[in-house]
């Protein structure tokens, strides 16, 4: 697909540390990602898959399940279908995150959909609308993610306490139809910064987990405005 739509993907050198945990596969991971545009996901998929060999099980939505190639490989490999209207997300998450092994991976996409503007004005609404006035504050400022939705990820963090947390943000993946169709003809430059938390290093009372999760999220769209800019 990089090939055919021009795409170059690099990682940026202050990711060694992130990579080097994943490489290593002495210990288990979950990876949380943004979600920014159309394809992201197999980029992110390929990075852990094949540049660090990891075994990754994927949080997939729900619709993927009308392409019968993902709906059987899906169902194939430890994966998990989920629809964010309904259902026990929270549950299904935690049950792919209770026996991952040293050479696995859990990728989640906390955002829980590609980002959008309107998207980011819906989760600020909804975390107004729940009284978490705090977190819609910290959603206000971030301009280029939507806010994370913490119920999976607190979920799989909790079923496997003895993996690091990795997060990746990208800057350049296609946003878009239109977006994938100019890169065909133009070439698009992908970046990737990874970063790794210890296992050790993630708080354990629940709501700081929530701060945590955000205050990394803010991290994320902090360095993407400042690589758009450069």
């Amino acid at each position: 697909m990089t090939r055919m739509t021009r795409v170059d993907v690099r990682t940026t050198e202050d990711s060694a540390a992130a990579e080097l945990v994943l490489s290593q596969r002495r210990g288990a991971v979950i990876t949380l990602s943004r979600h920014a545009g159309e394809g992201d996901s197999l980029l992110v998929l390929h990075e852990l898959l094949v540049r660090h060999r990891r075994r990754a099980r994927v949080v997939l939505h729900e619709a993927l399940r009308l392409e019968p190639l993902i709906d059987i490989l899906g169902h194939r490999l430890p994966n998990r279908f989920v629809d964010p209207r309904g259902g026990d997300i929270e549950h299904e998450i935690a049950a792919m995150a209770r026996d991952l092994g040293d050479e696995d991976t859990l990728l989640i996409f906390p955002e829980g959909s590609n980002f959008s503007p309107s998207r980011r004005r819906r989760a600020i609404e909804r975390l107004v609308r729940d009284g978490h006035r705090e977190e819609a504050g910290w959603a206000g400022e971030m301009r280029h993610v939507a806010a994370p939705r913490p119920g999976g990820t607190l979920a799989a963090i909790e079923a496997a306490p003895h993996a690091d947390v990795v997060f990746i943000g990208h800057v350049g993946v296609p946003v878009g139809i239109r977006g994938l169709w100019r890169s065909m003809a133009t070439g698009e430059d992908v970046e990737l910064r990874l970063w790794v938390e210890s296992a050790d290093a993630i708080p354990t009372d629940h709501e700081e987990r929530i701060d945590w999760l955000f205050g990394w999220w803010r991290t994320i769209d902090a360095w993407i405005d400042e690589r758009q800019a450069a």
